[in-house]
């Protein structure tokens, strides 16, 4: 499992990047990544129930792409959440779809 959390945090060290190329710098984000590393980072936002503004800011650049939400439904990454965080990330998505 933790191979499969490594590259789950290299993929969101990807969208990161992407996003900074977009002009949106997650900085918050990626001081949550440094801190706590990609999976806790995901289970702590999508547990908080709110719709973070860097997932709105994504969605108004149209980049849902590269939004945590999105790279938690990747279908290798699913073993890392419970299917409560899974249902949660595709609502998120949907809000804005």
């Amino acid at each position: 499992m933790d191979e499969l959390a490594d590259r789950f945090e290299a993929q969101l060290w990807h969208t990161v990047r992407e996003a900074t190329a977009c002009g949106y710098v997650p900085r918050i984000f990626e001081r949550m990544l440094r801190e706590h590393g990609g999976v806790q980072t995901a289970k702590q936002l999508i547990a908080s129930g709110d719709i973070q503004y860097g997932f709105e800011r994504l969605a108004e650049l149209g980049r849902l792409d590269i939004t945590l939400e999105q790279v938690m439904l990747c279908p290798e990454y699913a073993p890392l959440f419970t299917p409560e965080e899974l249902e949660a990330a595709r609502w998120r998505l949907a809000q804005v779809e």
